[in-house]
């Protein structure tokens, strides 16, 4: 695929400064929320377009009433694209109905249970209650005053305990499938630590865009976005009396193959810490799992599938911070950049410091050589945000390494809920709209700029998620001496005051210095 950056002569550069081209300019999340009319959809791409604008991701969202990947579904698309072909825009597409990004709109997991989202699930009593269920394991184990584990044994057979004394509990696992929500219409989110799954959700989605716009991938269509995807963050936590840990259908066979250990028998250490423990080689074992799944399985499978089809990987993954979520979410983020040609960020709402977020993506493009930073910015600023906001909060991301902006978002429709899905609307929805050309130059020109070059940064700084691998509480409750609570604080600490003083600098990912890192003289 084709640079968008240099080389560039003086008379082209001087052209794209004075009028950036459209792959500079920012692109809007077209939120297409209602019934689909082709005339519609034609007049708003070129409002757009007058608006200063480059091109428009098409991004089904909450209130769609034109069946999704549908005939009609992809005659509306088609009409988008020759749109923007006529008016010099970019089309860019969205891989999924609504977020996150896995499930076809639910088509996948409604018939297909084994590629439904799985989850581990954790009860603590006092004793085992009768019951036919198989369980993945049963354990009788003994506490602490603090609610240290002291000790377990593993509880085999239909015999053996069936009352806990005291400060003792048993403690049952058993492997959970999601159940059917209407979010996902009917289905439930994909099991993305599956790789057949997610090759699954390629095949009727990836490969239904290609087979009608192949000839413009590249070009035309430079990128997908991916959205939100994870290894199952909403099933896992406190859930009541429950506790939801992650799992996959192979995650037993997967852990034994990559550790050389059966994690089964271990299972009460990924719930509860031992007494002067602060890190956990079971938890680190398993979270390290759980990452290398996702990020095969999900990541490396369809960025190689872009690459392979003249597309941009582009989106993000859930929940770059706080680190715990991130941890929860993805085991890691760092290393799913490697697999995205234009790695991106999620950075809504007005003023967040999300330091750690822009500087993990830029990071790892300045190392692997990756032209395009995105940043999904703006949503939850409410309706009367003043385009001072715009500015400020875009400048700050540009100063951090970020050049494609992504806005969150442009309303195709405000009926019924759509008013409140994060305002406000980058469309003639907004009083501000007629003004809008020049704040979008600006950025666009500032987009040119800062792909012309590299970065000049001082400092590694070691990212040190693995560190909380070992160190995290999936209850959520502090361990005594908590290292989970600990590393984020001081992380932060560390990298503002770098900033603050004027130090740039990078994230190290353990994984992909290991990968890509080497040692030459004394450096």
């Amino acid at each position: 695929m084709g640079k968008v950056g240099l080389p560039f002569t003086d008379d082209s550069f001087n052209a794209d400064w004075l009028n950036p081209s459209a792959i500079f300019r920012p692109a809007p999340f077209w939120s297409l929320n209602s019934k689909l009319e082709i005339p519609r959809l034609c007049r708003q791409i070129e409002s757009m377009h007058n608006a200063g604008m480059g091109g428009f991701f098409m991004h089904s969202r909450y209130g769609l009433k034109t069946e999704y990947l549908s005939e009609d579904w992809f005659e509306c698309i088609r009409a988008c694209v020759e749109t923007a072909r006529k008016l010099g825009m970019k089309a860019y597409l969205y891989d999924e109905d609504r977020y996150p990004s896995g499930s076809n709109g639910g088509m996948i997991t409604r018939d297909n249970v084994e590629y439904r989202a799985h989850f581990l699930n954790v009860i603590i009593s006092d004793k085992v209650e009768p019951s036919d269920k198989a369980h993945l394991g049963v354990f009788d184990i003994v506490l602490d005053e603090q609610g240290c584990l002291r000790s377990y044994q593993e509880v085999t057979g239909s015999g053996g305990l069936t009352e806990a004394g005291q400060q003792r509990k048993i403690i049952l696992f058993d492997v959970e499938t999601e159940k059917p929500r209407p979010w996902e219409n009917d289905g439930t989110y994909l099991d993305t630590m599956n790789f057949a799954a997610v090759g699954e959700f390629i095949r009727l989605t990836h490969q239904a865009y290609k087979e009608r716009f192949k000839d413009d991938f590249g070009n035309l269509i430079p990128a997908i976005f991916t959205d939100e995807p994870n290894a199952g963050y909403d099933s896992v936590g406190r859930k009541g009396k429950e506790l939801h840990c992650h799992w996959s259908r192979h995650f037993r066979e997967e852990f034994k193959k990559r550790r050389g250990y059966d994690v089964v028998p271990l299972l009460p250490e990924l719930v509860f810490g031992k007494p002067d423990q602060r890190f956990s080689k079971v938890r680190y074992d398993y979270l390290k799992t759980v990452s290398e799944l996702l990020l095969e399985s999900y990541t490396k499978q369809i960025g190689t599938w872009c690459e392979e089809n003249s597309l941009r990987l582009t989106g993000h993954v859930l929940w770059e911070e706080p680190l715990n979520a991130q941890v929860s979410a993805v085991g890691s983020c760092m290393p799913h950049y490697e697999y995205m040609q234009w790695p991106g960020i999620d950075l809504l709402c007005d003023q967040s410091r999300e330091l750690a977020t822009v500087k993990q993506c830029t990071s790892v493009a300045d190392q692997l050589g990756k032209e395009r930073v995105l940043s999904e910015l703006y949503g939850c600023t409410g309706w009367d945000w003043p385009l001072e906001g715009h500015k400020f909060i875009a400048d700050w991301q540009f100063a951090l390494g970020v050049n494609f902006l992504c806005q969150h978002l442009s309303h195709y429709s405000l009926a019924g809920g759509a008013k409140r899905d994060c305002p406000a609307s980058l469309l003639d929805h907004s009083p501000w709209w007629s003004y809008y050309k020049p704040v979008e130059d600006y950025f666009s020109r500032l987009s040119f700029m800062l792909t012309q070059g590299r970065p000049v940064r001082d400092v590694l700084v070691i990212n040190p998620i693995e560190s909380s691998w070992g160190a995290y509480n999936f209850d959520r409750i502090p361990f005594k001496d908590d290292l989970a609570e600990e590393i984020p604080a001081s992380l932060k600490a560390l990298i503002f005051g770098l900033t603050e003083n004027h130090y740039d600098w990078d994230f190290g990912d353990e994984t992909l210095l290991a990968k890509y890192g080497s040692i030459e003289a004394n450096r």
